[in-house]
């Protein structure tokens, strides 16, 4: 196993945490609205997209140096731009949302961490 497919395989479960717990976050911080007022509020779904971009592009750069990741390989590069897509999309209209960007946010995150997930699980199954 070479070291960017060893670096994109450790860095899937670091993307797939960091989205679930953000998407935690800003659910649990629809009751509790105090949260919402701190400095940093949207910095944890902002790293997991971070990180889930970081992850395609490694995905893409495995691709280009022929790196074959499974028998799960077609779904698996579809659910890494579908994930690309909806981040890029909800940034795009990030102040369009309004009252519902939280909820909108720790949907999506929660959606890319179980997306994540399942891109993982069809590697390694």
């Amino acid at each position: 196993m070479n070291e960017l497919y060893r670096f994109h395989h450790d860095m899937a479960y670091a993307t797939i945490v960091i989205n679930i717990c953000a998407g935690i976050w800003m659910l649990l911080s629809l009751k509790n609205k105090s949260w919402q007022r701190k400095k940093r509020f949207f910095w944890p779904v902002y790293a997991g997209w971070i990180t889930m971009v970081l992850q395609v592009l490694l995905g893409v750069s495995l691709y280009m140096s022929g790196t074959h990741v499974g028998d799960g390989e077609g779904f698996h590069y579809f659910y890494g731009f579908l994930l690309f897509g909806i981040a890029t999309v909800i940034w795009s209209y990030r102040k369009q949302l309004g009252k519902h960007r939280v909820l909108i946010y720790g949907l999506s995150s929660l959606f890319m961490g179980a997306m994540g997930l399942r891109s993982a699980l069809l590697v390694l199954l």
